[in-house]
């Protein structure tokens, strides 16, 4: 049985230089990284005695962690015995806490042979969170909710806000949900990541409100270091389809489309034009299609809403 402290005098030195060696005796890491240790051993005299891995400043005082029984207090820790003069230490998702004087250790009668590795673990700080859109930032020129992740790449313990262009905290997330209704005429927001030894903020990010011929609120938003969209105007683009919907609307009096899915001779009429677009949607690119499909179908009933969805599918 190992005893969780080894007592005063295991460690004989003259021995230990012949018989237990390592190639590094000192470890540098940063925080979440992993370190593999070969402790060679004399094969011809240890290969079946015990040996372990423990933490302590003094071979005297050292917490065993770990046999090549298998044994091991942390599932980050693995140890090997390839009863071939090596005895490997793998220590993974390393922390500050884990830095310190490491032994590795061959049971012995009156004397346990050790050597000593001293390992240090570096705290990362807390990186400058990156932010990108979630999903299609197109979503925006429908007038649809568009969701935004803010992310540190590197730091422990990590809590994340967004802040609008007043310094107050919109939301105590990493995700910043942007809505058309909640907008006014252009909006700011910042992401900061931050734990218990640092913080940082991310770059500004910009919510624009368009103006709108269709009754639909649209808007985009700018990311620094991005790839900069524009919204397409259904009235220039699209003029044979936007133009057979606002015949319908007009004729049957809807002010919105609400109205218009509840009046079966509107659904009907509007199903009689999809079943015409036939030809067009062909020619249609997909930001046209995927506009249509989004803005309209949501305000039809179920039936027509199957039909719409059957137009698109084709």
């Amino acid at each position: 049985m190992i005893p969780l402290l080894l007592l005063l005098g295991s460690c004989t030195l003259g021995v230990k230089a012949r018989t237990l060696w390592t190639e590094r005796n000192e470890i540098t890491v940063r925080e979440g990284e992993e370190i593999f240790i070969k402790c060679n051993y004399d094969k011809t005299r240890y290969v079946f005695a015990k040996k372990y891995w423990c933490h302590g400043e003094f071979s005297t005082q050292c917490n065993v962690l770990g046999d090549n029984d298998k044994r091991a207090s942390s599932a980050r820790l693995h140890i090997a015995d390839n009863k071939w003069g090596t005895l490997s230490i793998t220590m993974r998702n390393l922390v500050p806490e884990d830095s310190g004087t490491y032994w590795c250790g061959i049971e012995k009668a009156y004397a346990d042979i050790m050597i000593s590795v001293k390992l240090t673990v570096i705290e990362e700080t807390v990186s400058e969170p990156v932010v990108a859109f979630i999903g299609n930032p197109r979503d925006s020129c429908l007038g649809l909710p568009v969701s935004i992740d803010c992310r540190s790449t590197t730091g422990r313990h990590l809590n994340y806000s967004w802040y609008n262009q007043k310094n107050r905290v919109v939301i105590g997330s990493n995700t910043l949900k942007i809505q058309c209704d909640k907008l006014t005429q252009a909006d700011e927001y910042y992401c900061e990541a931050s734990n218990n030894k640092s913080k940082i903020f991310s770059s500004v990010i910009r919510a624009q409100l368009l103006d709108s011929t269709d009754n639909i609120c649209k808007y985009i938003i700018i990311l620094q270091d991005h790839d900069n969209y524009s919204c397409p105007l259904p009235t220039t683009i699209m003029p044979g389809i936007t133009t057979a919907i606002q015949e319908v609307t007009t004729s049957c009096a809807a002010t919105t489309f609400q109205e218009m899915s509840t009046n079966v001779s509107v659904e009907l009429s509007l199903y009689n034009r999809m079943e015409s677009w036939a030809s067009l949607r062909w020619s249609l690119p997909a930001i046209e299609l995927e506009y249509l499909y989004k803005a309209y179908l949501p305000h039809l009933s179920q039936n027509v809403s199957f039909q719409y969805k059957r137009f698109f599918s084709h």
